[in-house]
Formats: C-alpha cells, structure tokens, sequence
C-alpha cells in the first residue's frame, strides 16, 4: 500500500509557520500534484503557482452552487449563524483545541467554515486554504482538500477523495485503508 501523507508536520511549534504545505509528499521529496486523479505529476513552483491563481478565478464560480447544497447535507453542515452554533464553535476551537491541531495535524490559525447539526463537526480552512474536518467526538481529522472548493465537492460528490489524517505522522488515509489496517492488526497482533 502506497502510503501519503501532508508533507507539513512535524516542522513547527505551536504559534511558529515554517513554509507553506502546498503539496503532498507521495514520492520522497518531490513535490506532487494532489489535485490530479490520475498519476501524481513532479511540478515546477512557479507553474504551480500561476495554475493555482488561474484555478482559484474559475473555481470561485462554483462557491454558490456548492453552498447550495448544504440545505440537504445529509449531515446538517450549515455556515455558522445561530448563538447556539457560535457556542459550540467556542468549544471546538479552544486554545487547547487550537495547540492541539497545531502540534499534531500541523495546522496552523484555523478558522471555522461550517458546523454541522450536533455541534461536534466542524469544517475548518488552514492559513494556507486547506479545508479540514474536526470530530471533537473521535477526536479526529480528515483532510479534505486542497481549498475550500475542492472540499466540498469531496464531500458533497466524491467522499472517496476525503483521507482520515493519522495522527503525529500525518499519513493520509481512506476510511477503507483504515479499516483494513484495523483488520490485520486485529487478526495478527
């Protein structure tokens, strides 16, 4: 099994932002890019820069329809507007919470795009723009995409995309990977 992982932690401490995470890490270090389904491509900076502006102009269109569809999420995911919600989001993002994510997911200022209906979930956006989901009641985190864009239509159309971060190393993981992991370390100890 090819393993992945965010190429961002442990680089830091809390309150410190060393680089910026912009790519994944799947082949020792080069750099690769996470947005392509098929094979990962090794990518020059500054063409991952100017792709990225070009990206971010024409991914903004799709922001409204995507919003749209949180009024049948499934899960209750709504934006954040009610005193109720607010409270919850205080609890979620403490300043324990916040050191938390910093020292082990290497996420840095986190800010709050969505919560969902039990106050447990919440979508959060890094300085760098990757959108994450915080379950305060597992305790723990899934990366979902490289921008806010790109994570909700891993959620709302391709959950396959959505990888359970592991805690520390930062490996990515399908939820099906995990539990095969799971499995085997259950048959053999």
């Amino acid at each position: 099994m090819e393993k992945r992982s965010i190429s961002f932690l442990p680089r830091f401490t809390y309150g410190e932002e060393v680089g910026k995470m912009g790519h994944w890490k799947l082949r020792e270090s080069e750099p690769m890019d996470a947005s392509n389904s098929g094979e990962a491509q090794h990518l020059n900076e500054s063409l991952l820069n100017s792709c990225e502006n070009e990206r971010c102009s024409s991914s903004l269109s799709k922001l409204p329809a995507l919003l749209s569809l949180l009024k049948n999420d499934r899960f209750g995911f709504h934006i954040i507007t009610s005193k109720k919600d607010l409270s919850n989001l205080s609890y979620l993002l403490n300043e324990d919470n916040i050191k938390y994510f910093a020292k082990t997911f290497g996420i840095i200022d986190p800010h709050a795009v969505c919560i969902d209906r039990s106050g447990f979930l919440i979508w959060i956006l890094d300085n760098h723009g990757h959108m994450f989901c915080w379950n305060n009641m597992e305790h723990d985190m899934e990366y979902m995409g490289s921008s806010l864009i790109e994570g909700l239509t891993n959620h709302f159309f391709n959950p396959d995309k959505i990888y359970e971060v592991m805690e520390n190393t930062c490996e990515l993981m399908t939820e099906e990977e995990l539990k095969h992991q799971v499995d085997d370390e259950t048959l053999w100890p």
